[in-house]
């Protein structure tokens, strides 16, 4: 099966807005398909979205164009994944989930798990603290820079049952 990449630094507005990730341009796109029309980019099958936040993978994603830009380029409003998400965010952190959502706009994001699997995500260690692992069905959080560089969530919130956890750096790279 061909692998389609799509570029899309080139394709994106000079004039991006300074806030949010919309200054945070998607660089590279991924799929066994992509389709689009004037509102949004379908991607299926093996996704890798590469962005200034990190490398993020599943196996069916939209890229939700912002509405200003969609005559002059290729902004984003909202990404949305689904099926086996793994994000790899720029400072080191990672997180893993069945679907998620990312608000451009608002940095907040939403990841969610069906039972028995739950959202899990683990930190980057910073300036003396251990790395941290949350865990539970759902969580939601912010996207932030972190203290050592990079992107990272920050903030976060979960449903139901939640697990929150210092790892041990032997753990964490295990």
């Amino acid at each position: 099966m061909k692998r389609l990449l799509f570029c899309l630094l080139p394709l994106l507005p000079i004039t991006l807005q300074a806030s949010g990730i919309l200054s945070l341009p998607v660089q590279q796109v991924e799929a066994d398909q992509v389709t689009f029309d004037e509102k949004s980019v379908h991607l299926k099958g093996n996704v890798k979205v590469v962005h200034e936040i990190g490398e993020l993978r599943c196996e069916e994603g939209t890229l939700v164009l912002d509405k200003k830009h969609r005559q002059e380029g290729l902004g984003v409003d909202h990404i949305s994944l689904k099926k086996n998400v793994l994000i790899a965010f720029s400072n080191g952190s990672s997180l893993q989930s069945d679907e998620g959502e990312i608000n451009c706009i608002t940095l907040e994001t939403v990841f969610r798990a069906e039972p028995p699997r739950k959202v899990i995500y683990i930190s980057q260690a910073e300036q003396g603290t251990p790395p941290l692992k949350a865990s539970g069905r759902a969580l939601k959080a912010l996207i932030a820079t972190s203290e050592g560089g990079g992107y990272a969530l920050k903030s976060l919130k979960g449903e139901g049952a939640v697990n929150i956890e210092y790892l041990k750096k032997e753990e964490h790279h295990a």
